[in-house]
């Protein structure tokens, strides 16, 4: 597997839907929350990560934002990610 790693400050200039690689740290860490999946009724969780490269660095209007969700027992289902 070959990776590309770009800053997080050109992510605003990606195509949508598009992948790009990054590489940053864990600047905050949100609690886990649990849900209900409306299409199943079975739980779900979820835990809000934001993320910082040394381009954005603490600048809170360029942070990255990654959402995890997962079902019980931990197995990880996918996660999201945008930037605000």
């Amino acid at each position: 597997m070959k990776f590309n790693f770009r800053k997080f400050d050109v992510l605003e200039h990606a195509e949508p839907n598009s992948t790009v690689d990054v590489c940053g740290v864990v600047k905050r860490s949100g609690d886990l929350v649990e849900l209900v999946s409306k299409r199943t009724g079975s739980t779900l969780y979820k835990r809000d990560l934001t993320l910082a490269d040394d381009s954005v660095r603490m600048r809170d209007d360029k942070n990255v934002f990654m959402f995890l969700f997962f079902r019980g027992g931990g197995q990880f289902i996918k996660h999201l990610a945008g930037k605000k």
